[in-house]
């Protein structure tokens, strides 16, 4: 997902680098700059970077190379400029962000997981459940996509209440979103046979190390229920 979203955006820009908007733009004095796949440079702060992310807190406190004793050292990071607008966005005093785009929420989501940041994953996680109303089959195939069995049960449950119960060919025809190509041939199975039977079995393979992170940061504030 992530890739595809990158290439889209590789198409979109310029191949020369250019620079975001305030704070990135370089206005604020920075002591590190982001590069996206896109070639945005993010004038960021090594401070505000270590405080939010486990990630970077590591990195920037590994001992640098001669060769790399430059006044602002540049990384390069896999995501587009949407993205790390959005994310680094979440990181520093700025306007707090509702995302409206459930592929954004989830690929700024999984950019923050990789990324370590804690606090950005509880506020990005608590907004996934505003999409299942509408959106509740891609919500589940993104949930699925990162492993958020919580979020997954969630909506599947919803999808149980609009989705045809006759046969795996009528769960099926009609409902093909492209964000189905990123789940398992096991995950669709087991959602057609909840929505067939309502058995509330495991959706999705358990990936306990995830599960737990996710569950440990957000059963404090989570504001969504799952009920059988």
């Amino acid at each position: 997902m992530q890739n595809e979203m990158s290439n889209q955006a590789i198409s979109k820009y310029p191949v020369f680098v250019t620079k975001t908007s305030h704070p990135f733009d370089g206005s604020e004095e920075s002591d590190v700059i982001l590069r996206t796949s896109d070639n945005m440079d993010f004038c960021s702060h090594r401070a505000i970077l270590s405080v939010a992310s486990s990630f970077f807190k590591g990195m920037f406190s590994l001992p640098r190379r001669p060769s790399d004793d430059v006044s602002v050292p540049t990384i390069d990071v896999p995501e587009d400029s949407k993205v790390l607008d959005t994310l680094l966005r979440y990181c520093y005093p700025v306007m707090d962000l509702i995302i409206s785009d459930l592929t954004l929420l989830v690929d700024v989501l999984e950019a923050a997981m990789k990324y370590e940041m804690t606090l950005v994953i509880t506020t990005l996680y608590h907004q996934l459940p505003a999409f299942v109303q509408d959106q509740p089959l891609k919500l589940f195939a993104l949930a699925c996509c990162l492993h958020l069995e919580d979020i997954t049960l969630f909506a599947a449950q919803r999808w149980r209440h609009i989705a045809p119960r006759a046969s795996n060919e009528s769960v099926g025809k009609n409902n093909y979103i492209q964000e189905m190509d990123g789940i398992s041939a096991g995950a669709y199975y087991r959602l057609i046979r909840f929505v067939n039977i309502g058995e509330l079995t495991i959706l999705m393979p358990r990936n306990h190390l995830v599960l737990r992170y996710m569950t440990s940061i957000c059963q404090i504030h989570s504001n969504f229920q799952i009920t059988t």
